[in-house]
């Protein structure tokens, strides 16, 4: 409604404007700067591992397929540290040995609770072309990150595969990296295997046993939707760097209560439709 557009305008007009191309491009380690935003497209997808998948847990199940109505937007990359700067340049970044400050400016945000993410996409909503920007369900994260496929990731089934893509245990050094130093999927979207774990905005339940088959996901909810029930545990996807290939898959499920900070945990944007131009 209007009244709580305008509110939420005056809890964040303290802020300064941000450079308009922060957050319409991103620059990359492997591609260099690509578009921010990566469309995608409606359509019908597995989420859920199958019974035979190896490394499945239960909580994966059962298998589903889901219907999107209409395409979405999602930010191609997690937020990095220079695009979150300018929501709250008070929090330094997290650090890592031998790594420079101006790099790490493109490393993903971290140290982010769930309430924290969740206003930076209100935020976000407040400045011009972004609408109604939010954190993306589970089940959409899943959709995205699979980009059509049904393999263990989305390059795969092997670990060979996931090193291609993802940074994780064996292949990380034990930190995080730079956004988009491995290839991004079918659907341009960086990272989604390995690297720092990423908030949906779902709350967490323990299997997918009350899900209808068929399920409609509905890109239009409204971050007031999703945010009912606070204090319920919220779900995290995709692997970390120092996570295990099995933890890493694109079923793997995770979660935690939406006070916790950690530095592997950050968080990427979902806007359902296309920026409109400043």
């Amino acid at each position: 409604s209007k009244p709580v557009e305008k509110a939420q305008g005056n809890l964040f007009e303290h802020i300064p404007e941000p450079d308009p191309d922060l957050f319409r491009f991103v620059e990359t380690g492997l591609d260099g700067r690509v578009p921010l935003w990566s469309e995608i497209p409606a359509g019908e997808g597995w989420i859920g591992s199958p019974d035979d998948e190896q490394g499945r847990y239960p909580d994966e199940g059962p298998r589903h397929q889901i219907k999107v109505e209409q395409a979405f937007f999602l930010s191609s990359v997690a937020i990095t540290n220079r695009q979150y700067a300018a929501f709250d340049p008070s929090k330094e970044p997290k650090s890592w040995d031998g790594v420079s400050e101006t790099k790490l400016l493109d490393h993903p945000r971290v140290n982010v609770d769930w309430y924290e993410a969740m206003a930076f996409c209100r935020w976000l909503s407040t400045r011009a072309g972004f609408g109604a920007a939010r954190l993306p369900t589970e089940e959409e994260w899943e959709y995205a990150c699979r980009a059509g496929t049904e393999t263990r990731y989305w390059n795969g089934d092997t670990e060979k595969d996931l090193e291609a893509v993802g940074w994780y245990d064996d292949n990380s050094g034990n930190r995080a990296h730079a956004v988009g130093e491995k290839p991004a999927n079918p659907w341009k979207l960086y990272d989604m295997h390995g690297n720092v774990w990423e908030w949906t905005a779902s709350q967490w339940k323990g299997d997918y046993s009350e899900q209808a088959p068929g399920l409609t996901v509905e890109s239009a909810a409204t971050p007031a939707d999703l945010a009912a029930s606070p204090r319920v545990g919220r779900v995290f996807r995709g692997g970390c760097y120092w996570g295990h290939a099995r933890r890493a898959r694109s079923a793997y499920r995770g979660w935690s209560d939406p006070g916790i900070r950690g530095g592997d945990l950050g968080f990427r944007v979902l806007l359902p439709s296309a920026p409109s131009e400043p």
